[in-house]
């Protein structure tokens, strides 16, 4: 019996630490196969949907219309950071010799040449740990996979100067700011392409007593949402709420997490992989 509860501690131990960015769940499964990996998932006590989030099974479905297709596309990713999660789970669906771009602020820490701009660097440590690691997660990504992997500064997250076939939102959820972002999102899509917003919580449409109250939080960065009883990003809502009311003719669908915007409706409907 000691030995048995010491084994479910060490193995509970072991899939909590691989699984805090999800992908590396996915990748024991292709090594282990579904059944070993569920086995030892209820072994451990650890809870399968709280270790790869619905939201995964949604984006898996969303990205492999692009990866069967076989074509190189083009990847924006607004709000890369560190370039761990989404930003590798997205690169392992990318067709061979796409293009992928992951924009954040980092305090313009990094020229085009890829150097630290080291007169900044001591005053902004956090921004810089997280550059650092976006370039190191760049380089793996680049190893790992034929792909042209860009890591961008940019002062203005909204400024988009290409076109694209996907577009993942995961930055900025100031209302103002997310509006434009969207917006600018869209026209910046390819003929067939997608937008995958993150972080929001809700089905469509989106409630009316859930905007207004929103509207009275609007400075905020997440609630509870009395509406809805689940916490809700007043930006996200309404940002998103705005782009469906300016855009009717416009599909957007909302699933576990996510919501999915598309230039054109020749793909199936969005559904957990």
């Amino acid at each position: 019996m000691q030995a048995l509860k010491k084994i479910k501690g060490l193995t509970y131990s072991l899939i909590s630490r691989v699984g805090i960015f999800c992908l590396p769940l996915w990748v024991l499964e292709i090594l282990l196969g579904e059944n070993c990996l569920r086995a030892l998932l209820k072994l451990s006590g650890c809870n399968l949907k709280l270790l790869i989030p619905a939201r995964v099974g949604v984006m898996t479905s969303v990205l492999k219309q692009f990866q069967r297709r076989r074509i190189p596309c083009s990847c924006l990713i607004i709000g890369g950071w560190t370039l761990e999660g989404y930003p590798k789970f997205i690169a392992s669906f990318l067709p061979a010799n796409s293009k992928l771009v992951c924009i954040d602020t980092y305090n313009n820490l990094l020229n085009q040449d890829y150097e630290f701009t080291h007169q900044e660097k001591n005053n902004h440590r956090y921004a810089a740990i997280a550059l650092q690691l976006a370039l190191k997660n760049k380089r793996n990504i680049e190893r790992n996979s034929i792909l042209d992997v860009r890591v961008v500064c940019a002062n203005n997250l909204n400024k988009i100067d290409e076109l694209y076939d996907i577009i993942f939102i995961d930055a900025n959820y100031q209302y103002d700011a997310y509006k434009i972002m969207l917006q600018n999102s869209y026209l910046s899509l390819n003929d067939g392409g997608v937008i995958i917003g993150d972080d929001f919580e809700l089905q469509l449409p989106i409630p009316n007593l859930l905007i207004e109250e929103c509207k009275r939080s609007v400075n905020k960065d997440l609630i509870y949402s009395e509406v809805v009883t689940e916490y809700v990003h007043p930006g996200i809502v309404l940002g998103l709420h705005n782009f469906i009311s300016m855009n009717p003719e416009i599909r957007v669908e909302a699933s576990s997490g996510i919501y999915v915007v598309r230039k054109n409706d020749k793909w199936a409907t969005i559904h957990e992989s």
